[in-house]
């Protein structure tokens, strides 16, 4: 009979760090169509989970053979290149990458979801966001809700009343 194998604490913080990961991921899902502000901060818990889990290697493996991440790799690689070329200052071209940049989350976190369960549950998260986003918007209809704060309405041309002319 063999002795169990002591669990150190750099293990523990590994283990909470990849759980942190996973359920910072979960709520990544959730935040797609919530508040921007949300959305970013659930990524950054993600992002610094995810360097907290350790075990690059071992992630990088498992998903290397998904077809998804060799598209998400294989766009990027394709924006590179199309970088290289492009006749703007590299400020200008290099900004082109931010709204690509949710793809490389994307890759992270298909590393980190190891089991069925946890893609189970960002998918359940993801269609209660949307869930949340169309009772919210059904009850700003009908009145139940009030608008977002901020927002201004914009008139309707078809509402708006005609500018005067101004003279010539």
């Amino acid at each position: 009979m063999q002795a169990a194998t002591p669990v150190t604490t750099t293990d523990r913080i590994r283990q909470f760090n990849r759980r942190g990961a996973q359920w910072a991921a979960v709520a990544s899902a959730l935040a797609v169509t919530l508040p921007t502000a949300w959305l970013s901060l659930s990524t950054l818990a993600f992002v610094v989970f995810w360097l907290g889990a350790g075990d690059y290697a071992q992630r990088w493996r498992q998903v290397a053979d998904s077809a998804l991440v060799r598209a998400c790799l294989a766009l990027l690689a394709w924006f590179a290149l199309a970088t290289l070329w492009a006749p703007l200052p590299w400020p200008e071209a290099l900004m082109g990458w931010w709204p690509y940049r949710k793809l490389l989350l994307l890759v992270l976190m298909l590393s980190i979801l190891d089991e069925a369960r946890w893609g189970w549950r960002m998918l359940y998260a993801f269609l209660a966001g949307f869930a949340v986003l169309l009772l919210l918007s059904y009850g700003q209809r009908l009145g139940w809700v009030p608008p977002t704060a901020g927002a201004r309405r914009r008139p309707s041309p078809r509402t708006s009343p005609t500018p005067p002319c101004s003279p010539s």
